[in-house]
């Protein structure tokens, strides 16, 4: 399953897609891509003309049904 991690490094947070696989019956990180800073994101999302329509989703973590 790939999630958004964000990383405190010498004081500015980055993001990163982080895919988790269970290995040997434990949660391992397998996978990373580096995104850049929120803004830089906003930035890259503003000026593609080919991804309009990106839709995000927040879930509360935990909540019960």
């Amino acid at each position: 399953m790939v999630s958004l991690k964000k990383k405190k490094i010498k004081g500015h947070i980055y993001w990163y897609a982080v895919e988790m696989a269970r290995i040997d019956g434990k949660p391992k990180q397998v996978w990373q891509k580096y995104l850049g800073t929120a803004e830089k994101i906003v930035e890259l999302k503003e000026q593609s003309k080919e991804l309009p329509h990106i839709k995000l989703k927040s879930f509360q973590y935990g909540k019960t049904a």
